[in-house]
């Protein structure tokens, strides 16, 4: 399936830690494709989570401010159903619409605290001139609202591995900022 028929591009299952089971980076006709792994069973329990405000940030390889757990929801919202005979796809994605408001309050009073924290705790490292506990504190809590951004907006936000996918985002489109409000 690979473009460049390279071997051994597939994980063991768990091969990535417990958020992105495995899977592997493929080529095909030209086009790089992420091929993950997905406990669906888990999925569906961390959907329902969110949708209820338990938002979590864990710890996980390629994902530099964490592992948000929303990012299942955005997942399964965003993503294209090619086959799924049992509906268990679908049953999940229609629990993703509309944009749950408890998910938004939770989100947005989760980061919007953490972002100011951040940036407070971030001026420890100018006293000691520690460069790279700025930027980090800095990096913090520009992922932060960023997510506070999407949610505000109802969008649900999918970082993964340095892009940005969002559900509306498009010719047109605009985000509320302050002077909107």
């Amino acid at each position: 399936m690979d473009d460049d028929n390279r071997d051994n591009l597939i994980t063991e299952i768990g091969g990535w830690g417990p958020w992105i089971n495995g899977g592997g980076w493929l080529k095909v006709n030209h086009i790089p494709v992420d091929f993950l792994y997905r406990d669906l069973n888990q999925v569906s329990k961390v959907i329902d989570q969110c949708v209820l405000g338990d938002i979590t940030i864990d710890y996980q390889p390629g994902h530099p401010h964490g592992f948000i757990n929303s990012i299942y929801l955005a997942e399964i919202a965003l993503c294209k159903v090619l086959w799924d005979p049992l509906g268990v796809v679908g049953e999940m994605k229609f629990k993703t619409t509309p944009y749950p408001h408890v998910l938004q309050k939770s989100i947005v009073r989760k980061f919007l605290w953490e972002a100011q924290f951040s940036l407070e705790i971030g001026k420890k490292g100018v006293y000691k001139k520690d460069l790279s506990y700025i930027a980090g504190c800095c990096f913090r809590s520009v992922s932060c609202l960023n997510q506070v951004l999407f949610a505000l907006n109802e969008i649900y936000s999918h970082i993964d591995l340095g892009h940005r996918r969002s559900s509306r985002f498009g010719e047109g489109s605009r985000l509320v900022t302050r002077s909107d409000s």
